[in-house]
């Protein structure tokens, strides 16, 4: 397969950063996403970044910007796009992992499914949080780096964890979890490329 993996944000759209250890969204989005790159390669598949620096495609606009991250994905002619966050809200007790997609069904829908349970399955403290109401674990939202991307492309936003929880942002700021985090959402990305055979 081929897929295009989108580290968030990037300097001057520096996305979240940790209350506590200063863990900052764009650094570790990034490193991840080099990590998965070679997970993916190492597995058989073609990926690209993109962005493979600290810095974002388009720095003078952040809407320029997310609207070239998902016109990318039709120029490359990918199979999927996966977007890559951290979260952070204000309240330091809010924890978890979620899978975004744009509002209504579509194959989007199964990628956000393996990719959250691949992913809970190999981190059992990391909370799933889900909306069941449409009979799948993705959260809906009308997200403009998702929006820009081709219709009918699957396409979703993963939030790794929340950088405003204290035992999250430590998690997420240890590069000694960007392999198994890479290979979550690895397993992730094949488990749906068998089913859609």
């Amino acid at each position: 397969m081929k897929i295009l993996i989108d580290p968030g944000h990037g300097i001057p759209h520096t996305g979240a950063k940790g209350r506590i250890l200063g863990i900052e969204e764009r650094i570790t989005t990034l490193r991840v996403a080099h990590v998965l790159k070679s997970w993916l390669e190492a597995h058989g598949h073609t990926a690209y970044l993109t962005r493979t620096t600290d810095l974002c495609i388009i720095k003078s606009d952040r809407s320029s910007d997310l609207r070239a991250r998902g016109v990318m994905a039709g120029r490359l002619q990918v199979h999927l796009m996966l977007s890559i966050h951290c979260n952070s809200v204000a309240d330091p007790r809010a924890n978890g992992c979620e899978c975004f997609t744009l509002p209504g069904q579509d194959a989007s829908d199964l990628l956000a499914d393996e990719l959250l349970k691949s992913y809970r399955t190999s981190f059992s403290q990391i909370r799933l949080r889900a909306d069941l109401r449409d009979g799948d674990l993705d959260k809906e939202a009308d997200l403009l780096v998702l929006k820009a991307a081709p219709p009918g492309l699957p396409k979703v936003l993963f939030e790794l964890a929340f950088l405003s929880n204290p035992q999250e942002e430590a998690w997420l700021g240890d590069p000694a979890n960007y392999h198994g985090i890479a290979a979550a959402l690895g397993r992730g990305i094949e488990n749906w490329g068998e089913i859609r055979r």
